[in-house]
């Protein structure tokens, strides 16, 4: 898989192969392209991993910046000078302690200085998506640790639309061309002029009503905590 701070991190159930072939300028490179495509069917473009701790298998993935410089903790490997290290924890050794050693670390740059960004960044953010992923970590964590257990604030975050509370309502559009959203929990509604666009219908309109059914996978950022229910999913 492909980390942007890592760079290529070995995945345990997969496997990476590389083909060369002709550059995009080559007249052979469609014919190259689409020969690989029938070759290996179905296998879709991967996108980048989400910044986001998951039980893969035998595995804890744990994806927050400098984590995996702690070598108290048993990752696969470690991150240093030169090695990337990797960010997966054998499941084995996943233990309410071995939480606690993370968010007790303090990393430190070439010249010793603490790297503040991860008590500040990546120990939040590991601490809100545990809460999410991994529910029986999270009680043994607030048992031992009890000043952990507050609200966090969702705000900015991205969730599936479809799994917030509503009624809801919130902006989107550039500077001048303010589209207001209502969401009722079936449609998705506007009335925002700033929503269409005369060069779709040659027709300029001064009122519009418009109403859709989000797909299933339709995605907002989240505006306010009010929006959030037990049964919200966040894709960050």
């Amino acid at each position: 898989m492909w980390m942007p701070a890592l760079g290529w991190v070995r995945c345990p159930y997969g496997r990476i192969s590389e083909d060369v072939g002709p550059t995009r300028r080559a007249r052979k490179f469609s014919t190259w392209i689409h020969k690989h495509k029938d070759k290996h069917p179905g296998v879709p473009t991967l996108g980048y991993p989400a910044h986001k701790m998951a039980l893969v298998g035998d595995f804890v993935y744990l994806p927050y910046v400098y984590m995996n410089m702690n070598e108290a903790a048993p990752f696969e490997g470690h991150s240093g000078l030169f090695c990337k290290g990797t960010c997966l924890i054998p499941k084995d050794n996943w233990t309410v302690d071995l939480v606690c050693c993370l968010l007790d670390f303090h990393p430190r740059d070439l010249m010793g200085r603490v790297i503040t960004s991860y008590q500040e960044k990546e120990v939040p953010l590991f601490l809100m998506h545990l809460r999410e992923v991994d529910c029986e970590m999270w009680q043994q964590l607030i048992v031992r640790c009890p000043e952990l257990d507050v609200v966090p604030d969702h705000t900015g975050r991205k969730a599936i639309l479809k799994t917030l509370a509503h009624p809801i309502e919130w902006n989107t559009g550039h500077e001048g061309y303010p589209v207001c959203w209502r969401w009722d929990g079936k449609q998705l509604m506007t009335t925002s002029p700033s929503a269409y666009s005369s060069i779709w219908g040659k027709v300029t309109l001064s009122e519009l009503t418009l109403t859709g059914v989000p797909a299933d996978d339709a995605v907002v950022k989240v505006r306010s905590n009010d929006w959030v229910t037990g049964d919200t999913i966040f894709i960050d």
